[in-house]
C-alpha cells in the first residue's frame, strides 16, 4: 500500500508562510499525532529555508540531486506517519512555459514544464494528495508586490503590462490534473475573511488536517509580520531600501522605524513627513479594468472547468467580482520621493545610533524575542544571530 503525502503547492499569498511556520514549529508534536512535516536535507540548507520544500522543487529533479533526493523520499515512504510537503514553488513548475526566466522583480516566473512530469516520477511509489489555494488576481499580485518590497527585494514598480504566468490558474491546473489525475487535484478558495491562526485552521480543515492543528493551536498569533502598508507607503519605503545596504538595518527601519511611525495611531513628524511627499509625489489609481477583466475571464473559466473544494457561494462571487477596487500607487515625482527618502533614512540612522527606537529591540534589555516571538527560534535558528545581534 502506498503511503500518504499530503502535497501543497500554494498558490503564492494564500496564508502559505503562515501554515509552513505552524508545521515547523509543532513539527515533533504532529508526527506524533500521524503527521509528518519533513525536515529538508542537510545539504540544502544552506540555500533554502527549512519550513518548506522549496528545495524539491527548485533542486529535486536535477542529475547530480537525485541521490539525496531519492534517499529523502525513500525515509518518508519507510515512515510509519502520512507526510505533508508544501512549498509554492511548486505552483511555478505547472506553468507552460519551456524556459526559465527572472521577472523584473527578480523572482522566477517560469518553469520548464518537464519539471511536473519529474516531480510525478519522484513522487510515483506515494499516494499523493495535492491542495491548492487560489486567490483572485488582483489581490495576490498587489500582495506579492508588497511582500518583496518590504523583505528588501529589488523591484521596479508594480507592472501589470506583462501576462505574469503564474496568474493563468486554468493552464496550471490542467497541467497538475493532467499529471497526478484530477481526482487528486483538491481546488479551494482563498478567503480574506481569514488570517493569523483562524486562517490556518481554515486551511487544515480544507485539507483534511483539523484533528491534527486542534491539539496544538498556538497560543499567540503566528503570523510573521504586521507590515499594515497603504500602497503608496510601500512604495516610499522601496524608494527608503535603496539607501539601507544592511539586511539587518533594512529590517529595523521596516519593523522599529518607520512601520512604528506609519501604524501608530497619533500623528507623529515622521508620518505627517511620509504623508506630505506621498501627497506631492505618488498618485493612486484603482488597478486597470482591462487587466483585471482578463484575469475575470480565466476565473469563471476555472470555475467551469474545475471542481472548486468546500467552497461557498460567497467565496465565488469574490472571486469572479465583475469589478475591482483595489488600488496601485505610481510614483509622479521621482526626485521629490528620493530626497524625502533619503532624508528619512538619515533621521533613522541618527535615531538608531541614538539608542531610542521605539520598539527597544536594540536599547531594551527587558525585550525579548523568544517571548514575543516563541515560534522564530525554532523555524529560524539563524534569526537572531543574523538580524538581531
Amino acid at each position: 500500500m502506498s503511503k500518504r503525502l499530503i502535497l501543497h503547492i500554494g498558490t503564492h499569498k494564500t496564508g502559505t508562510s503562515s501554515l509552513q511556520s505552524y508545521f515547523s514549529f509543532f513539527r515533533e508534536e504532529t508526527e506524533r499525532l500521524g503527521l509528518g512535516y519533513p525536515p529538508i536535507p542537510p545539504v540544502f540548507k544552506y540555500k533554502f529555508p527549512n519550513k518548506q520544500h522549496k528545495f524539491l522543487a527548485r533542486e529535486g529533479f536535477k542529475d547530480k540531486n537525485h541521490e539525496i533526493v531519492s534517499e529523502w523520499l525513500h525515509q518518508l515512504k519507510s515512515s510509519e506517519h502520512d507526510n505533508l510537503l508544501s512549498s509554492e514553488t511548486f505552483w511555478r513548475i505547472g506553468q507552460q512555459n519551456n524556459s526559465v526566466s527572472r521577472h523584473k522583480s527578480g523572482s522566477f516566473l517560469t518553469r520548464n514544464k518537464k519539471s511536473i512530469a519529474k516531480l510525478k516520477e519522484l513522487l510515483k511509489d506515494f499516494d499523493v494528495s495535492i491542495h491548492v489555494f487560489l486567490r483572485r488576481q488582483d489581490l495576490l499580485i498587489t500582495s506579492l508586490h508588497k511582500g518583496a518590497v518590504m523583505r528588501g527585494s529589488k523591484i521596479n514598480e508594480l507592472n501589470l503590462e506583462e501576462d505574469i504566468p503564474i496568474l493563468r490558474y486554468g493552464e496550471i491546473l490542467e497541467n497538475w490534473t493532467n499529471y497526478f489525475g484530477r481526482e487528486n487535484v483538491n481546488i479551494h478558495l482563498y478567503d480574506e475573511s481569514k488570517n493569523g491562526n483562524e486562517g490556518i485552521a481554515l486551511m487544515a480543515r480544507k485539507m483534511g488536517l483539523e484533528d491534527v492543528y486542534k491539539e496544538l493551536i498556538p497560543k499567540s498569533d503566528i503570523s510573521q509580520h504586521t507590515w499594515r502598508f497603504k500602497p503608496a507607503e510601500v512604495e516610499f519605503f522601496r524608494e527608503c531600501k535603496q539607501f539601507l545596504k544592511s539586511p539587518k538595518k533594512l529590517a529595523i527601519f521596516r519593523d522599529d522605524f518607520f512601520g512604528y511611525a506609519v501604524n501608530s495611531e497619533k500623528q507623529n513628524s515622521i508620518k505627517k513627513r511620509i504623508n506630505k511627499c506621498i501627497d506631492e509625489c505618488i498618485q493612486i489609481d484603482i488597478i486597470n479594468p482591462d487587466w483585471y477583466n482578463k484575469q475575470r475571464e480565466r476565473n469563471l473559466e476555472v470555475l467551469d472547468r474545475f471542481e472548486i473544494n468546500h467552497h461557498s457561494n460567497q467565496l465565488i462571487d469574490w472571486f469572479t467580482a465583475e469589478t475591482s477596487n483595489v488600488e496601485i500607487a505610481k510614483v509622479v515625482n521621482p526626485a521629490g520621493i528620493k530626497a524625502e527618502a533619503q532624508s528619512i533614512i538619515g533621521n533613522f540612522k541618527k535615531t538608531m545610533s541614538d539608542g531610542k527606537l521605539k520598539s527597544g529591540i536594540k536599547n531594551n534589555k527587558d525585550f525579548s524575542w523568544e517571548k514575543s516571538y516563541p515560534w522564530i527560534q525554532r523555524c529560524y535558528p539563524n534569526f537572531l544571530s543574523r538580524y538581531i545581534k
